[in-house]
């Protein structure tokens, strides 16, 4: 389940239904079957004293994985048999558009690859006719190894109809930024939402590598200052794109030691890297002394 499958705008349009839900299923309990594997090794050398070594680790995660894949697609024919395929297209379509779901195979499946060529290239997987278990098992280790890279936050921002604007402006300044993703509202659930079919609903962005969600909510809730966005700034020319980039279009009366509020309502900080350590520093008067114009300016 990774960006290679394609994603419709509607759950009733996703392509490649069944395949989707399935892969994603099957690589799940192949990874939990991984680290129950690995566990049990570790049980078992604890408990018992029993020698423990590569091989047998690998063998040993390579059986798990096999059986939570086996335990996994059982689970997946009772679960969905006899349902109707809107059913598979929809839980498809709600996979395709989660965004956490999709980087996790997107890190997990090169670095399964890699473990299987480190395993192989060195041998680990020990003699025999066993031996292709630990080539599995270094698959699964490679895989766990990529699930755990995966950054699990994501903040999301409440808009009143303006996330689509928000979030190309905010990509439009932080140089390593992206949109990653829409949702669209449909009929289901009009009488809570309002919201007019095909209206978008949410859109994923990404800036200087932190994940972002921004939601067409309506007019409910608003942002305050309780919450904001830290920039950390290695020199003055940082701190002023950021600023007045930031800054453009915001309300200027609440900007004061550093912080703006943007057009969209959304509050920043602007800080200096420099302010850490002079708040750092073991000298208090030298400490004072640097650090009181941030606060007071």
């Amino acid at each position: 389940m990774s960006y290679f499958y394609p994603t419709a705008g509607y759950a009733e349009d996703q392509p490649l239904a069944r395949t989707i839900l399935a892969t994603h299923v099957l690589s799940r309990g192949f990874q939990l079957g991984i680290a129950i594997g690995l566990l049990n090794s570790g049980a078992t050398f604890l408990l018992k004293r029993r020698s423990l070594n590569t091989p047998i680790l690998l063998r040993s995660a390579g059986t798990g994985g096999l059986i939570g894949t086996g335990m996994a697609g059982v689970g997946l024919i009772a679960r969905m048999w006899g349902r109707e395929e809107i059913e598979w297209k929809d839980r498809s379509w709600r996979l395709r558009y989660n965004s956490g779901q999709v980087a996790i195979d997107n890190w997990s499946e090169p670095t399964a690859a890699i473990g299987v060529l480190a395993v192989a290239s060195r041998g680990l997987s020990g003699s025999g006719a066993g031996n292709w278990r630990g080539l599995v098992g270094g698959a699964g280790i490679g895989s766990l190894v990529g699930l755990m890279s995966v950054g699990k936050l994501t903040t999301c921002l409440w808009f009143d109809g303006r996330a689509e604007e928000a979030a190309a402006f905010y990509t439009s300044i932080f140089k390593d930024s992206k949109i990653t993703g829409r949702h669209y509202y449909t009929e289901a659930g009009k009488e809570f939402h309002g919201r007019e079919p095909g209206s978008l609903m949410t859109i994923e962005f990404e800036l200087n590598d932190q994940k972002f969600v921004g939601l067409n909510g309506g007019p409910n809730f608003k942002f305050t200052a309780a919450i904001s966005i830290m920039v950390n700034c290695k020199d003055q020319s940082e701190i002023d794109y950021y600023w007045n980039k930031l800054g453009e279009g915001g309300d200027e009366s609440k900007r004061q030691c550093g912080w703006l509020v943007d057009k969209f309502g959304l509050s920043w900080q602007i800080v200096p890297n420099e302010l850490y350590r002079m708040l750092d520093s073991p000298e208090i008067e030298k400490r004072d002394r640097n650090s009181g114009p941030h606060f007071t300016k």
